[in-house]
């Protein structure tokens, strides 16, 4: 039988119940009641834009119980006391050298286990070739421009610096990633991999946004894109836009790509009785850049398709030149 473990906790009580709210004369504490947040604030229209969605708490209806809205049903008449709410809370704590460790088996290796240490903020085991980082992610509830424009995404900034067993050809390296890398760029290992940086954004029934971009920097390459795809519907009738580029730099030896594409489309859905036939056409234009030697290449699409009658008209432009 293995000796007992004897653990030092932290434990915390506070009782609620509607004598707390109705001392007479207390001078203390007060029972906040309830406020919901108002979060009209946020719209831009008629001036009512607010720098706080939650109002002030009203500390004139905390004492005693009956008009406190966290201990009282003020819905009902007369109002009722709030029997799921009344009680003992209880809150316990453990000391964090006991939740705060990390283990692993043999085959972790130690530049792993200690690089998960240091994410959870404990001291390394040996001074190792980790990086000095810092990452973020923005929050879900994260938005630009207008409230139902949510924006999602992080980035990462990864540094090395010299020391007693610092990697020498590593030393003075860094990587600053927004969203991610360019997908014809082969990321070293042990950068960091921020989810892409997007926005969606449905305005109203009618019209749809979305995009998504990326950038990240090193001392050997430098790298972004951006996409934007925007859908409008209205009944039979339907238009899209999509709008792409991105583009890779490296150093040492020093060359670039770049690549750009515009297009445009239109469709109309007739319904007549059982039969239901849709007409669309869509132009675009793919721009394609490269160096050093500087070159570049234009494409043009038209497209224009009526499904019913499985008739496809296609009309390609293209030509190459070499400045």
């Amino acid at each position: 039988m293995s000796d007992p473990l004897l653990v030092p906790i932290q434990l915390d009580a506070f009782v609620l119940n509607p004598a707390v709210c109705s001392k007479p004369n207390d001078n203390g504490a007060r029972i906040c009641p309830i406020t919901q947040p108002n979060y009209a604030f946020l719209r831009f229209e008629d001036f009512v834009a607010e720098s706080d969605v939650q109002p002030h708490a009203d500390l004139h209806n905390a004492t005693p119980a009956s008009p406190n809205s966290r201990m009282t049903d003020l819905g009902t008449l007369p109002g009722t006391h709030r029997q799921n709410r009344h009680g003992v809370y209880v809150h316990w704590t453990l000391p964090r050298a006991y939740r705060a460790r990390v283990s692993s088996t043999d085959s972790v290796s130690d530049e792993q286990r200690n690089e998960e240490r240091l994410r959870r903020g404990l001291d390394v085991q040996a001074a190792l070739n980790l990086p000095s980082r810092c990452e973020r992610e923005l929050s879900p509830t994260s938005f630009i421009l207008h409230s139902d424009c949510h924006l999602t995404g992080g980035f990462g900034l990864y540094c090395w610096f010299d020391g007693p067993h610092a990697d020498k050809s590593q030393v003075g390296n860094f990587v600053f990633t927004i969203g991610g890398y360019h997908q014809a760029f082969e990321v070293p290992v042990g950068c960091p991999h921020p989810p892409p940086l997007q926005i969606s954004w449905s305005y109203g029934a009618a019209i749809s946004i979305t995009g998504k971009a990326h950038f990240a920097i090193t001392p050997k390459a430098c790298m972004g894109s951006c996409e934007l795809h925007l859908t409008f519907k209205v009944g039979p009738i339907g238009a899209w836009f999509d709008a792409t580029a991105d583009f890779l730099m490296n150093y040492r030896p020093f060359y670039f790509t770049a690549d750009m594409h515009v297009s445009v489309g239109v469709s109309y859905t007739v319904d007549a009785w059982v039969v239901q036939s849709t007409i669309s056409a869509e132009i675009g234009v793919c721009l394609t850049l490269w160096g050093p030697l500087m070159a570049d290449r234009v494409h043009v699409d038209f497209t224009s398709t009526l499904v019913t009658a499985r008739l496809t008209q296609r009309l390609l432009l293209s030509w190459n030149f070499t400045n």
